[in-house]
């Protein structure tokens, strides 16, 4: 047999992924990243806890709960309404990106 008698290799084309299996992918990568994100959090709370005295600690939890506040502020919801209005969000993008610019500036 020479090279000319060889049959040629088929390409393996893998069947096309079903829009539920990325869903499941998407969620699985969603949990692990919010499940590390806690652990970090935590862990960097008790690394504060070591490290401060009671009222440091007492200090840095007034500051996280001052920071919260102007935090709700930014969050007004805009994504909401713009994915809501999905079939005219030519008219609504331009409304909400001044607003959320001024929510961000205030807070």
């Amino acid at each position: 047999m020479d090279a000319v008698d060889q049959p040629v290799p088929q390409a393996v084309v893998a069947p096309p992924i079903s829009l539920g299996q990325r869903a499941a992918v998407g969620f699985i990568w969603m949990a692990l990243q919010t499940v590390v994100s806690k652990i970090i959090t935590i862990a960097g709370q008790v690394v504060l806890a070591w490290l401060l005295t009671d009222a440091d600690f007492g200090l840095v939890a007034l500051a996280f709960t001052a920071t919260s506040f102007p935090a709700q502020i930014n969050q007004v919801g805009l994504k909401e309404v713009l994915v809501r209005r999905g079939k005219r969000y030519h008219l609504w993008a331009g409304s909400a990106h001044w607003m959320a610019l001024g929510f961000g500036l205030l807070s």
